[in-house]
């Protein structure tokens, strides 16, 4: 969109949210009631909108918002209440409150609420907007949106056209089916995409299953041989190299996010599997006993991203994500399975048992794939060649 219809769309933003702040401090003050819906004439114009439709959607919006922040400070409250009622109750004093139930108590919940709209965000239904197909090579398509302001001397709405150029990463959602909402934030138009989740596979004993291991130097070695993400390394240390906020700070960021997205589909696309075996990394990086200096680099390794993106995967395409308890995994053998703790010399294993040496990370691939085959073949019945996964909740509980 060019600059001017940037600005007319931050405008239009800008009103939208100081509305909808309007419209909770009347309710605050008792001056509107908080309901869901509330009819055009029953509403107050604001910011100057009168016109019908947008009134309702931002008073709907405004209730929302302020109910949910009214729960939030019940909950507060009653907290606040147990402190104080027990240490009155222990010091035997205030007999006249202590006497009273926390609903007899006559709270002011309201001037207790404080809401900050920092991050504005407003879903509009096709009443708002259309989507059209552009005629010119530029541009595939164009987001019509109604705004909440008048043409001059008519009494019909304006609107704003922003025009849309499909890339690599919106093509992904061609065959989904687009929804017909879009949300509208002071920096963003989100159009929402869904499509059926898959069943998930019928596991036999010849189904394929992988184990990986996620690590800092090897985004993801693979019970197979295979490693991504070596590059990965490269990018922290240049984040670590950066002056926190500066724009080459920023950049790295995006960097990383965008290499780590790109390992990631690499290795979806280059291997076929029905169940994937992931160590449970919680908190990994909790009271670490690391230097400080690779306390500081491991701050920007984001394994999280990796495994939110393989969840999201696995229930687009049906294959089973479990997650395996990943103790002592870099410092047993995969071979003869001896436990070792000065076996890892840096990137290589080296058994004190049985003289096999392999990569570090890919021993410790096939230790998370024997761990999560085991619990499988718990489930295995012999008389159906089928694997009973039915409940994996309780088959990663198990893990």
């Amino acid at each position: 969109a060019n600059h001017d219809k940037k600005s007319e769309y931050q405008k239009c933003c800008v009103v939208l949210k100081s509305a909808i702040q309007e419209y909770i401090n009347l309710m605050i003050l008792n001056k509107l009631p908080i309901q869901k819906y509330l009819t055009s004439p029953n509403l107050p114009n604001v910011c100057g909108i009168d016109l019908s439709r947008w009134k309702q959607l931002l008073y709907a919006q405004a209730s929302q918002i302020l109910q949910l922040e009214k729960e939030k400070t019940k909950k507060r409250v009653y907290k606040q209440y147990q402190r104080v009622y027990a240490r009155c109750i222990e010091k035997d004093v205030h007999k006249k409150f202590t006497s009273k139930r926390f609903s007899e108590l006559k709270i002011n919940y309201n001037k207790r609420i404080k809401i900050n709209l920092k991050n504005f965000c407003i879903t509009l239904d096709s009443k708002f907007f259309d989507i059209q197909k552009y005629t010119t090579k530029e541009f595939d398509e164009v987001v019509r949106i109604v705004t909440p302001f008048r043409k001059a001397g008519k009494k019909r709405a304006q609107t704003i056209k922003i025009p849309i150029k499909h890339h690599k990463q919106s093509n992904k959602f061609k065959k989904w089916t687009r929804r017909n909402t879009i949300r509208i934030s002071g920096k963003d138009i989100t159009l929402i995409y869904e499509r059926p989740t898959k069943e998930k596979r019928v596991i036999t004993n010849k189904s394929i299953s992988l184990g990986i291991d996620l690590g800092y130097k090897k985004a993801i070695s693979v019970s197979n041989g295979k490693f991504y993400g070596r590059e990965l390394e490269n990018i922290y240390n240049k984040i670590v190299r950066r002056k926190r906020k500066s724009k080459g700070y920023q950049r790295a960021l995006i960097q990383r996010t965008n290499e780590t997205n790109r390992i990631v589909n690499r290795f979806l696309y280059e291997n076929d599997f029905d169940t994937l075996f992931v160590e449970d990394l919680k908190n990994i990086k909790k009271g670490s006993k690391f230097s400080t200096k690779l306390n500081n680099r491991l701050q920007y390794w984001i394994y999280r991203q990796v495994i939110d993106k393989l969840e999201r995967t696995s229930e687009e395409e049906g294959f089973y994500l479990l997650n395996v308890d990943p103790a002592y995994t870099s410092q047993t053998c995969s071979v003869c399975g001896t436990l070792d703790k000065q076996a890892r010399k840096g990137e290589v294993y080296l058994c004190s048992s049985c003289n096999t040496v392999l990569d570090a990370d890919y021993n410790a691939s096939k230790n998370i794939l024997h761990r999560g085959e085991e619990i499988l073949k718990s489930h295995y019945s012999p008389s159906n060649k089928i694997i009973d996964i039915i409940d994996t909740n309780s088959i990663t509980s198990k893990l």
